[in-house]
Formats: C-alpha cells, sequence, structure tokens
C-alpha cells in the first residue's frame, strides 16, 4: 500500500471514508445508495467487481461516484486506523 493508504473491499462505503478520484478527495457525509457494479472477461474468465456510491460529502454537496467510470477508489477510513 502506498503512503498508508488502505482500500476499502467494494461495496463497502462507510460514512467517513473518503473518496479519491482525478486528484479530488472528499470525505462521504451520508450516503444515499450505494451498489457493486461488475464486468466479466470472457477472455480471462475473470469477473471485475467496482463501487458505485451516492452520497452527500462534507462539504454538503451531492456526488456520484462510479468506481468503472470515474476511475479512483475508496479509502477506509476505519481499515486505515486499525493499520495505525
Amino acid at each position: 500500500m502506498e503512503n498508508n493508504v488502505i482500500e476499502a473491499k467494494v461495496n463497502e462505503a462507510k460514512v467517513g471514508d473518503v473518496v479519491a478520484c482525478q486528484g479530488l478527495r472528499v470525505k462521504i457525509k451520508e450516503i444515499i445508495s450505494q451498489y457493486t457494479d461488475w464486468e466479466f472477461n470472457p477472455v480471462t474468465g475473470e469477473r471485475t467487481d467496482y463501487m458505485a456510491v451516492e452520497f452527500i460529502d462534507h462539504n454538503d454537496v451531492y456526488r456520484y461516484w462510479k468506481q468503472r467510470f470515474d476511475g479512483g477508489k475508496l479509502i477506509s477510513k476505519k481499515a486505515k486506523e486499525e493499520a495505525e
């Protein structure tokens, strides 16, 4: 893990987690909805899971982050605290 960043497991977004995407980092204040999206590669036979989270951030801005399309990652606050 780079810079003590602990990535959350797919579909485990929690209040206090941080979404890091395209140079922006926002803390989740309230989760409206979340789900797992997935993609199957028929050549390799592997399935890749992606997160989608609809939330209000710490600045009271509505956001809808779709990892598969937007890129980025979810940084788990709880996992990071446990690692310290």
